[in-house]
This record gives C-alpha cells, sequence and structure tokens, in this order.
C-alpha cells in the first residue's frame, strides 16, 4: 500500500511492477500482484490511483499482447487442465 514516508519511491513502485506485466505479457507468462482490500481503507485516494495506473497498463498489454487478468482460482483451473 501507499506509504507517505516512502512517497518519492511510488513511481518507482510503479513502474517495477509495470515492467513485470510488461515481461509476463510478452513471454506469456503469470504475473502475481497480490493485492488486499485493506491496503485500501488508508490513503484511499493514493492508493485507488495506483491501482488505476497499474489496470490502464493491463488494458494496453490486453489489446497488444493479449494478456490476460485472472482470479488465483482461475489461474488454478487452468494449471489443473495443463497437468
Amino acid at each position: 500500500p501507499y506509504s507517505k514516508q516512502l512517497k518519492m519511491l511510488e513511481s518507482l513502485r510503479l513502474r517495477r511492477i509495470k515492467n513485470g506485466l510488461t515481461k509476463a505479457a510478452k513471454a506469456n507468462e503469470i504475473y502475481h500482484l497480490w493485492l488486499n482490500p485493506h491496503h485500501f481503507g488508508k490513503d484511499m485516494e493514493e492508493n485507488l490511483h495506483f491501482l488505476e495506473e497499474i489496470l490502464k497498463h493491463v488494458d494496453y498489454l490486453k489489446k497488444h499482447y493479449h494478456f490476460q487478468s485472472l482470479h488465483m482460482r482461475d489461474v488454478t483451473d487452468v494449471m489443473k487442465i495443463l497437468s
């Protein structure tokens, strides 16, 4: 979640996540992004803005690389099919 003490590093955190998502999309791999609802209770505006930036990037990856966004349950189902 957002941290006021680490505010200056937010752009680096966002870039790291976007780069990881892009790498996964290009290689047809899985990128596990863990989000907990309780992370959004404090500093809600900052956390929602951060999430919005990630979701915009995921939308871009869907359009350009056919990237998929899945719930962990969906990933489990896919893994069962593949094994």
